[in-house]
Order: C-alpha cells, then structure tokens, then sequence
C-alpha cells in the first residue's frame, strides 16, 4: 500500500482537524480556495466521514508555516491531495472517537451509532458527543 503524501509529511490527525470548544470542526489544508470550491468539496468530505452535519464543519484559509504543506494548488491536484488527506485523517478520527466512547459505555464498537457527531449505544441508548470525548485528549 502506497503511502499518501500529504499524510505521510503531516501524519497527525491534528494537523488536519480541529475540534473546538463550541461543537464545530475545522478542517486543515494546504490548498487554497482559488475558485474552484476545494474549501466545499473537503468540508463534505469530513462530514461524509465523520458522521457530522456538514453546517458543523468550517475549512481554514491556508496560514503558512501553521497549516500542511502540500505544495502548490495547481493541475487539479486539490482532491487527490488535500481531499483524500482530509478523508484519511476525518476516517481516522472517527473510528478513535467510537474507540473512545465504546470504553466508556464499556459496549463493542460495533453496537454504536454516530449521529451529527453524537455516539449512541443501540444498546443502552447511552450517549456521548465527539466533543466530550476529546474533552482531555487531542
């Protein structure tokens, strides 16, 4: 298995999304929005992913030096980059979130539902928002 680019020079599921205070999640790239609407393409791409609405999710403007490096926004390479970085990191961040709140209701992950980012148990009814599981975690 090849692997990605992007992710391989910036590995960290942080680096490409942010959980904030006030229940939204920002996403991170190194393209930038000249036109042709990537900022769109990626926020529904880690709302697809993450199970969240995609009016939860905002795209930041690209800061150098702060966000990933993924070279020039050129050659219609935005999705095969950032977008797939985006929906590895999004992919991951949810399985550790369901990880996360399965330990806490101390249920297989598999009994979980996620819901605009709320983790249900089908068994209990128990849930627990991405939000409070990340409360002392990155």
């Amino acid at each position: 298995m090849n692997v990605h680019p992007s992710i391989a020079t910036h590995p960290n599921v942080s680096q490409w999304l942010e959980f904030t205070v006030d229940e939204r999640i920002i996403v991170h790239t190194g393209k930038v929005d000249i036109g042709q609407r990537i900022s769109t393409a990626l926020a529904i791409i880690a709302a697809e992913e993450l199970g969240v609405n995609y009016n939860r999710i905002d795209v930041k403007r690209t800061q150098t030096g702060l966000d990933p490096d993924e070279g020039f926004t050129a050659g219609s390479m935005s999705m095969q980059h950032s977008g797939n970085a985006v929906r590895l990191a999004s992919a991951t961040a949810r399985r550790y979130l369901i990880d996360l709140a399965a330990e806490q209701f101390g249920h297989d992950s598999r009994t979980l539902v996620v819901d605009d980012g709320i983790v249900q148990s089908r068994i209990t009814g128990a849930q627990v928002s991405y939000w409070s599981l990340l409360t002392d975690k990155t």
